[in-house]
């Protein structure tokens, strides 16, 4: 059975992970997902929930340790299965976007925390056959839930021991983790349609091939083989030697127009972001802290494709939403308006002043 793992915070890369590694998966094949991981990003969680649940047959799901927020839904996308030791963790969505906002944003925040929420409330209802009342006053207790309390409300299915194939399989996948960066290839840019279609065209060939030698030598018969049988096994093994290296180039060509795709992306995102910021509807914080943390979120909403709704992807929503702001007033906007009031102040003061002083001398001259 296929392995999947599922480990650390969910970011906005991680349903990138989780599709390379179902990416060797045979159609109609199970998968085991094995997950250790205190949550993350909703609309990312949301993504990896759908896909998990389009399978067919359902992953088996296994908290080894923990299964808190996002990371909790997650595992209701078929069998769940929790460690004696594991525990599950429940509470409202949040945000953390306060240092930008204003007043009205805040209000639109607090609305859009309650949508996105629906979509959680959906799961767990679907799975533990508990009210959205029952669901909202767990959520609102922030509650954790071990192995049993997870069964008992059916959160999981059932509990299991891990064994010792299992942790050490864990532990070998996080430690081949390495932190994300930014592979860029000069040659990429010469990758255009035309490459493209050759490259598809060359794994099919290569898939159909690949498939033919080994239907070719189930029908070998074993271990009685004469010497005859035996020298076209060797012919046909050569011949896969071969064929390996051709894959792997198209691999590779593969990964230059992922890579192409991803900049081009990643380009059109920094180009929005940079718009805004000109329009003064965002700053751009210390070191570009908060631009680079925007174009980040954005990006990764864009590439996951999570819709809002049936006819808006959640990329357009947070988009639309920051082109909604007010565009900040500037120092010396500021000392400009203080400057006109103060003069108006004046003119009124010294037009009273006129005023008595014209009274003064006529009451004088009676």
């Amino acid at each position: 059975m296929k392995q999947i793992f599922l480990n650390g915070i969910i970011y906005e890369w991680a349903m990138d992970d989780i599709m390379y590694q179902c990416s060797g998966m045979m159609p109609g094949e199970q998968c085991e997902v094995i997950v250790n991981s205190p949550g993350g990003d909703l609309f990312t969680g949301m993504a990896i929930y759908n896909h998990f649940l389009s399978m067919n047959p359902k992953p088996i799901f296994k908290i080894n340790s923990m299964a808190g927020s996002i990371a909790s839904v997650i595992c209701l996308a078929g069998k769940t299965l929790i460690a004696e030791t594991g525990m599950m963790f429940l509470h409202n969505p949040g945000t953390s976007f306060w240092e930008t906002a204003n007043a009205d944003q805040m209000r639109k925040a607090a609305d859009m925390l309650d949508k996105v929420k629906q979509p959680l409330m959906t799961a767990y209802c679907k799975k533990t056959g508990m009210s959205e009342e029952e669901i909202q006053t767990l959520l609102d207790a922030e509650t954790y839930l071990t192995a049993q309390e997870a069964v008992d409300m059916k959160f999981a299915d059932g509990i299991y021991s891990p064994d010792v194939i299992e942790n050490k399989a864990m532990f070998k996948f996080a430690a081949q983790m390495k932190p994300k960066t930014t592979n860029e290839n000069n040659n990429s840019q010469n990758l255009n349609k035309e490459t493209s279609m050759k490259t598809e065209a060359e794994i099919l060939a290569m898939e159909k091939k690949i498939a033919d030698y080994e239907a070719k030598l189930k029908d070998v018969p074993s271990p009685d083989v004469t010497a005859n049988m035996q020298s076209k096994i060797t012919d046909l093994e050569n011949e896969l030697k071969t064929v390996k290296p051709l894959i792997q180039k198209v691999t590779d060509l593969e990964t230059e127009k992922s890579t192409l795709t991803d900049r081009l992306m990643r380009t059109e995102v920094d180009a929005q972001v940079e718009k805004l910021i000109a329009e003064a509807r965002l700053s751009r914080g210390e070191n570009d802290s908060i631009k680079n943390r925007t174009v980040n979120k954005l990006l990764a909403l864009k590439k996951s494709g999570a819709m809002f709704d049936d006819k808006v992807t959640c990329y357009d929503v947070e988009l639309e939403d920051l082109k909604a702001r007010q565009p900040a007033v500037s120092t010396s906007q500021l000392i400009d308006k203080m400057d006109n009031a103060t003069g108006i102040a004046n003119t009124s003061l010294k037009d009273e002043l006129d005023y008595i002083n014209e009274y003064n001398k006529s009451k004088g001259a009676k």
